[in-house]
């Protein structure tokens, strides 16, 4: 923010005549200043708007500003104590204290009254009689939220998940209430000391949050008053004295390193960064709901806990209070616990009812009765909801918190510090309410600075020819480097090389069709990327050539076998079946680039923040992806398209020897019950986005084809400063 120069002289502040110092922006404006306002106080990350009364909730206006400074004090305080529970949580489960219980600190103290739902409940009632109804409406929203159960992603149960997130032992076992994430490592040598990095990164998380609120605070009091206030030197960067609210976070992440206690790869260095960084988004995502923005033009926004509609005959918006035009972003969190792909099934019936199976034969350990359950081992544990591996088939590590990615039956953490950028130009048209989205890159061939090992002559390394070619020099699809531990622990990247598209539907109720399913076939279907006899609308140019290559064996064999080399053929459906779940639905194409290697920077077992593939290191894998990630559900399988009896050879999606390897793998939407799932309405959380696909790896790649899937819990999406962006996502092969 570039802050207004006056000169000084005797003392007095001396303005070109008419000027004015201060531009904030007025009541009832946006704090990033997109409806009026310019200078300082121009807050660019911040939603919601300028109250309109200072305690008066009548005559319509959506927001008093007593009512939101006292709603946002409360929410930081609650916030912190909530966080202070789980530590409590924590530290006795290391002392193997079976008394633990952490609902009098959090939700019900029947002697006391001193919880921090309770403390919460009485503050909002005490500024309950000066704040309008559209604010009580959302803080009850927000309190919803923020107190539920481990299973919405953006509770503060949830959360815990990611900072107690080493280990098997739960911090809430089922016994104990059994309603908060997280897990730690009882039995290390260096259990203390990984306790210890885990409650200083959630005590200062909380420090964070509160610090950022009253940052939020102070620039609504001061635009309301006509006053500027820098709130980017608050919460953010603090050139001259280094105390904004993310920097003395990070200095005290910076400090915890130092002490070398954090010896879980979940609370890494970089890990950490991610986490701070999603706090401060999910603050600034909340900001709207204690200072709400009026409603515009002729629409009636009639807000409630779970939902935002528009009446009128206009599009329900993507942010509460915001036009549909403009630049967006979306960053990624952690989520909920769910079983992986390639997670077993259970038996439904017979003296193992419940627990994992692989086949129905009544002779095998891992099997079901099957002389007296025929078709017993049915029972699909993939992608449900988990609290141990038992839920799972018994499967080892097959319970995770979201978000993570599988690939040929390896089970990858994913990184939370996840973003994408959108820019929607024009609103779609009522009531279908489908707006294209754009996903910018810049120059798609600029050096790659994460992978400037493939960028020397001649390719000594071996990376895949896009490689080569370099990325996005502009990415709005960042994927922060992440550690894989398998083969000692490596690291792997994933880099933007082109640009994207796709739609957001917010159509209510919603009338969407956005799931996504991907069927691939390994036999080389020719330069038109169609097989011979297949319709022209299938192929590169509109034209069957009929050029399909000789068949080549089934075989991974480089060079002579059909896994050996990078052909294939993947078909997408979009679409099919019921319409969407409702709530904001969001579906976009990104070319991305995934490299993992051994890097010789990091220490053993561990992957560096922003490490980088370098020359003469070990190239583990490289994948040219084309996921298509949709909040409302995805599938992905190997399929005979030309009937040569050849659809895979490599992997799959689980393993060479899974039956269940070719597919189909779904991941359900929220209709069906699965991880996938819209943002509400009402900006009140984020989405889960899925993403299935086929990949055919190639001749560098010891996997060969294989099958991913990624799920990927977000924050709501939040406006950003503008970018421009115009894209074609051009047709190639294999898609």
């Amino acid at each position: 923010m570039k802050r207004l120069l006056g000169s000084v002289i005797g003392g007095c502040f001396l303005v070109a005549a008419g000027a004015a110092v201060a531009a904030p922006p007025g009541h009832g404006q946006h704090f990033d200043c997109s409806d009026g306002g310019s200078g300082v106080s121009c807050a660019s990350d911040d939603t919601g708007c300028v109250p309109q009364s200072k305690d008066d909730p009548s005559g319509g206006v959506a927001a008093t500003l007593k009512c939101g400074d006292g709603l946002s004090k409360a929410f930081g305080a609650a916030i912190r104590s909530v966080i202070k529970c789980h530590k409590k949580m924590a530290d006795l489960t290391l002392k193997a204290d079976p008394a633990r219980d952490d609902e009098a600190c959090e939700t019900f103290d029947a002697v006391k009254h001193k919880s921090a739902k309770e403390k919460l409940d009485a503050a909002i009632a005490k500024v309950a009689p000066i704040c309008t109804s559209t604010q009580l409406s959302l803080a009850a929203a927000e309190e919803s939220t923020l107190f539920a159960s481990k299973s919405n992603a953006l509770s503060l149960d949830a959360q815990a998940g990611a900072v107690y997130c080493d280990g098997t032992t739960n911090i809430d076992p089922a016994g104990a209430g059994g309603d908060d994430a997280g897990t730690i490592d009882t039995a290390a040598l260096d259990a203390k000391d990984k306790l210890k990095c885990a409650d200083t990164v959630g005590s200062e998380l909380g420090k964070l949050a509160a610090a950022a609120i009253k940052c939020h605070i102070k620039l609504a009091d001061s635009d309301f008053g006509a006053k500027d206030f820098d709130e980017n030197v608050c919460e953010e960067n603090d050139p001259a004295k280094g105390k904004a609210a993310l920097q003395k976070y990070n200095a005290a992440m910076t400090k915890l390193t130092t002490k070398a206690i954090c010896t879980q790869s979940c609370l890494s260095a970089s890990n950490r960064t991610a986490l701070g960084a999603n706090v401060l988004a999910q603050v600034e995502a909340g900001n709207q709901l204690v200072y709400p923005c009026p409603s515009g033009g002729s629409t009636t926004t009639t807000t409630t806990s779970s939902t935002t509609t528009s009446i009128g005959g206009t599009c329900t918006p993507i942010v509460v209070g915001q036009a549909i035009p403009h630049t967006y972003r979306i960053n990624g969190t952690t989520g909920e616990k769910r079983c992986t792909t390639n997670s077993s099934n259970e038996c439904n019936g017979g003296s193992r009812n419940g627990l994992g199976c692989s086949t129905d034969d009544m002779n095998a350990t891992t099997g079901c009765p099957g002389a007296t359950c025929p078709g017993c081992c049915s029972v699909v544990t993939r992608f449900k909801t988990c609290t141990t591996d038992a839920d799972c088939g018994g499967t080892a590590g097959a319970c995770m918190n979201l978000p993570w990615v599988t690939a040929d039956g390896q089970v990858m953490p994913f990184s939370t510090g996840t973003q994408v950028t959108f820019t929607v130009a024009t609103a779609g048209s009522f009531p279908t309410c489908e707006h294209n989205l754009c996903i910018p890159c810049g120059n798609p061939n600029a050096a790659c600075a994460g992978i400037p090992g493939c960028a020397v002559a001649g390719n000594p390394n071996g990376c895949v020819p896009r490689g080569t070619q370099g990325c996005c020099d502009q990415p709005a699809f960042v994927v922060p480097t992440f550690f894989v531990n398998i083969l000692g622990g490596l690291c792997s990247r994933v880099d933007q090389i082109g640009c994207g598209g796709g739609i957001v539907n917010t159509s209510q109720p919603q009338t969407g069709h956005n799931k996504v399913t991907k069927n691939g076939d390994t036999s080389d279907p020719g330069a038109d990327c169609c097989y011979n006899g297949h319709p022209g609308s299938e192929c590169l140019g509109g034209v069957n050539m009929n050029d399909d290559p000789a068949a080549k064996p089934c075989t991974t064999a480089q060079g002579t076998g059909a896994g050996g080399d990078y052909a294939g053929k993947i078909v997408k459906t979009i679409g099919g079946g019921a319409a969407d779940a409702d709530g904001i639905h969001f579906r976009y194409t990104v070319p991305e680039l995934s490299t993992t290697w051994t890097d010789g920077q990091s220490p053993p077992g561990t992957c560096a923040n922003g490490s980088t593939y370098d020359d003469g290191e070990l190239l583990v894998s490289q994948l040219i992806l084309k996921a298509d990630t949709t909040t409302s559900g995805a599938t992905g399988s190997f399929t005979d398209q030309n009937g040569d009896g050849c659809k895979r050879a490599g992997a799959g999606f689980i393993s060479a020897t899974n039956t269940q390897t070719d597919g189909p793998i779904t991941v359900p939407g929220a209709e069906g019950g699965g991880p996938a799932r819209p943002q509400p309405y009402n900006g009140s959380s984020g989405s889960v986005t899925a993403a299935v696909s086929e990949v055919f790896s190639g001749p560098n790649s010891p996997i060969r084809d294989i099958g991913f899937v990624a799920i990927t819990p977000n924050q709501a999406a939040v406006v950003v400063p503008a970018l421009s962006c115009s894209c074609t996502v051009q047709p190639d092969c294999p898609e």
